[in-house]
């Protein structure tokens, strides 16, 4: 069976002791503090790291009339729509002259071909292992919220290393092909050749 959000968040509520939810709704210090967490947990996660149940490749398509200001015009030739479901771009295919701007791409080439990290909302798409790092996650995040307990807080951060060190692993013995750079530094050979 797979694990909704709510019952994502009830996993970390269970490691911290507190009271469950059913829907994050609810009319409770605890959901508000789940409801507060979940979602900022989850987009962060995704930004973090090429997770391969997340990366999408797309052409994007142009913006015939962009209505950018004339110096911008100038220097681009091509503006293209970023996907609404982009959390993060990696890469530009074969395009190493253009500027993200907002939603939008500016380039000199006709066609603008990306690789990114979409907004997987559904947790059925999750890897088992981004699952168990998220649950870790929400535990420390939520930790000091649900108990007041700074020392559990600390804790639990050590416990979402060792959770995201894992899921990052096993991430990364996927079969990536290519390698991504990530904060302008050479991405590790993922397979370990």
């Amino acid at each position: 069976m797979t694990a909704t959000p709510v019952e994502i968040v009830n996993a970390a509520l269970n490691q911290l002791g507190g009271k469950l939810i059913s829907d994050f709704n609810e009319q409770s210090n605890t959901a508000i503090t789940a409801k507060l967490h979940y979602n900022r947990a989850r987009l962060g996660m995704l930004r973090d790291n090429p997770w391969t149940f997340a990366l999408k490749r797309t052409t994007l398509a142009e913006i015939a009339n962009p209505g950018l200001p004339p110096v911008a015009e100038v220097q681009y030739e091509h503006v293209y729509q970023l996907p609404p479901d982009l959390v993060l771009l990696w890469r530009v295919e074969d395009d190493h002259d253009f500027r993200k701007e907002g939603t939008r791409i500016l380039s000199f080439r006709d066609t603008m071909e990306i690789l990114y990290t979409s907004d997987i909302e559904d947790p059925a798409l999750f890897d088992p292992k981004f699952e168990e790092a998220l649950v870790a996650k929400l535990t420390y995040e939520m930790a000091y919220a649900i108990t007041r307990d700074s020392n559990l807080r600390n804790d639990n951060y050590a416990f979402y290393v060792e959770k995201i060190q894992a899921a990052k692993f096993s991430n990364a013995i996927e079969d990536i092909e290519e390698q991504i750079d990530i904060d302008n530094q050479s991405y590790l050979d993922v397979r370990f050749r």
